[in-house]
């Protein structure tokens, strides 16, 4: 998912927890608990990735697609979620082996 394919109605979840409601306004997010908003129209930092490129707690990590009720319910609402990001999680030789609980020996794939 990129930051183009969000629409009026979706919610989303930064990093730091905080969700904001997707409206219809130039591709803005408004965050209904503050009463503030976030622009998606190109003047704010997001990347079509949908990260925040000096703050990674401003990276979206979760697209939820809720029903139309009151608005704390459907930021509270976590069983439409439509899109997670996946992260990469980063390891040494060591930490695999810990992790599985045995020795690895790491070897080329020429596939």
């Amino acid at each position: 998912m990129e930051l183009k394919d969000l629409k009026t109605g979706m919610v989303v979840e930064t990093r730091n927890g905080t969700k904001y409601l997707v409206v219809n306004r130039d591709g803005e997010l408004c965050d209904i608990g503050m009463n503030c908003y976030m622009t998606l129209d190109g003047r704010d930092p997001h990347k079509s990735n949908m990260t925040w490129p000096n703050d990674s707690s401003l990276d979206i990590m979760k697209v939820f697609k809720p029903k139309l009720r009151k608005f704390s319910i459907m930021l509270s609402d976590e069983h439409n979620c439509i899109w997670k990001r996946e992260e990469v999680r980063r390891m040494t030789v060591s930490e695999v082996c810990k992790e599985l609980g045995y020795e690895v020996e790491i070897v080329r794939d020429d596939s």
